[in-house]
């Protein structure tokens, strides 16, 4: 693929070629993850299992872009397996959100605050990294940051009872 402004695919050139080849690939990591999820949540008896797994492929995808290999060729193994890691992470998680639950008659209620919690979560990883592109003007620490962010949600799953 070779540099970022030399990559021509779709009839696309640069940098849209490159958003291209991800958006395909994050597809094709998402569906694989959707076509074998049920098969990975049954494989382990506790969900964590998993859920720790996918972010562990998540934090390696997350590096991929940071390494001396071609960019393009990274960028596009990253969207693959960071799309794979993304829908094998949630769908577990979800069962370890019911789990959790204490109640089962507030469900919606609890539901509800574990997608706020999601959205939040995200807002914090938008809002690290834009800062981190302020601080340094470097726009690959975005992959750095969402390795850490990634690294503690691993943490945290590990922590669940």
């Amino acid at each position: 693929m070779g540099d970022v402004s030399q990559v021509a695919m779709f009839g696309l050139s640069g940098a849209a070629a490159v958003m291209s080849v991800m958006a395909v690939a994050a597809f094709v990591g998402s569906l694989l993850a959707a076509l074998l999820l049920g098969r990975i949540a049954r494989a382990f008896k506790d969900s964590r299992i998993p859920a720790i797994a996918a972010c562990l492929l998540f934090v390696v995808a997350v590096v991929l872009p940071l390494t001396p290999i071609d960019r393009a060729m990274a960028v596009a193994l990253y969207a693959l397996f960071a799309g794979f890691a993304y829908v094998v992470y949630d769908g577990v998680s979800q069962g370890l959100n019911l789990a959790t639950l204490p109640d089962v008659r507030s469900v919606g209620r609890s539901l509800a605050a574990f997608s706020l919690a999601n959205t939040f979560g995200s807002l914090i990883g938008a809002v690290v990294c834009a800062i981190a592109i302020a601080v340094t003007g470097e726009y690959l620490l975005i992959f750095a940051v969402a390795a850490g962010c990634m690294a503690v949600a691993g943490v945290l799953t590990l922590l669940l009872k």
